[in-house]
């Protein structure tokens, strides 16, 4: 569905490999929540730039490819935060068409909303 690629403006990039439609699924990536101590430090770091806001206190780093999308001001995919069974992870999916050998791009200022009584059915609908 998607390949890292050299991405001209950010590094590396995530790029559709395939016609990918509106609503299709991109992936699932499983988090790491950090506790409110280790968010604080990690502030102070250039990590920072490589989190998520979980909550007001706590940040969470993304497992997998889910962190090499880079941002647009008019992104292609959405992402969420779900429940699957015990734990949480960011769920993406496309928000319009995209073409084949279009970068994929989320918009790294959007407010994420945690719904911790939305479940997904599987942890890895997209590899």
């Amino acid at each position: 569905m998607y390949s890292v690629k050299t991405s001209p403006k950010s590094g590396r990039g995530l790029y559709a490999d395939r016609d990918i439609y509106a609503g299709e699924p991109v992936m699932t990536c499983e988090l790491i929540v950090l506790s409110e101590k280790d968010t604080k430090t990690l502030q102070e770091t250039d990590l920072r730039f490589y989190t998520f806001e979980f909550n007001d206190k706590q940040d969470c780093l993304l497992l997998g490819d889910g962190e090499l999308f880079n941002h647009s001001d008019v992104p292609n995919v959405s992402f969420k935060l779900k429940r699957y069974k015990n734990r949480m992870v960011m769920f993406f999916q496309c928000i319009r068409d995209i073409q084949s050998g279009e970068e994929l791009c989320i918009d790294y200022t959007s407010d994420i909303v945690i719904n911790v009584d939305e479940y997904i059915a599987a942890p890895s609908l997209v590899k």
